[in-house]
């Protein structure tokens, strides 16, 4: 699974990015994080990973840690994009 987007960090000098896939029973993965610094760009992660048996679907959420503050995107699967179904 592969993510890419653009970042913005404007509260701190740098900060710290990175992907976690997990499905109905928690993490299965989460990838080393990338360093983000001050201002904004573009990034591209990406993680390999094997599938429970168990796994119904996994889902990718992009974390930015800045500072004390830790964004995690998206919150849900409401848009559909963000996970994908294993078994039906």
């Amino acid at each position: 699974m592969w993510l890419q987007g653009y970042y913005s960090v404007a509260s701190a000098d740098a900060g710290r990015l990175r992907l976690r896939i997990s499905d109905q029973n928690g993490t299965i993965t989460t990838t080393a994080p990338l360093t983000v610094v001050k201002g904004g760009d573009f990034f591209l992660l990406s993680a390999t990973f094997v599938v429970p048996q168990q796994s119904a679907q996994v889902c990718r959420t992009a974390i930015l840690e800045v500072g004390s503050a830790t964004i995690a995107e998206p919150q849900s699967n409401a848009s559909g994009l963000w996970c994908l179904a294993i078994r039906p």
